[in-house]
């Protein structure tokens, strides 16, 4: 598979560096919402919308590299495959993603096995937060 192509150049643009620039912005923004008290100015809090909104794209594109993960060797030769991915991505952030989202949840809640997926997830996430406070 060839990592340097236009499209891969254009994906990781789209799904990684700009949404964390936004990201980033939004924790600029709720950093400086806060006075030299430590509480948060109420006109200048960021909206939880916004957050969620967020948080569901960064859902969206875990899931879809992911499956190009696994999608992309069996299908790389098919003709355009290339021009179909990045056509999906340009989708998924002009507001696709909030179908996708909705879409993803749906499936983790029908299927057991997301959910035991999620179970460890929280069981290591734990783990790694008690080593961690047992090293400082």
């Amino acid at each position: 598979m060839d990592h340097f192509s236009l499209y891969n150049i254009i994906e990781i643009f789209l799904l990684l560096v700009l949404p964390a620039i936004r990201g980033f912005r939004t924790l600029k923004a709720a950093e400086q919402a806060k006075g030299e008290d430590g509480k948060a100015d109420e006109a200048k809090t960021v909206d939880v919308q916004v957050l969620q909104d967020m948080l569901k794209q960064w859902c969206v594109v875990a899931a879809w590299l992911t499956a190009e993960f696994i999608v992309d060797p069996l299908l790389q030769w098919v003709p355009l495959f290339s021009l179909a991915k990045l056509l999906i991505v340009i989708w998924l952030l002009a507001g696709g993603s909030g179908f996708a989202y909705t879409t993803l949840q749906g499936m983790i809640e029908k299927y057991a096995v997301f959910r035991r997926i999620g179970i460890a997830i929280d069981t290591v996430t734990r783990i790694a937060g008690l080593v961690s406070s047992f090293l400082r």
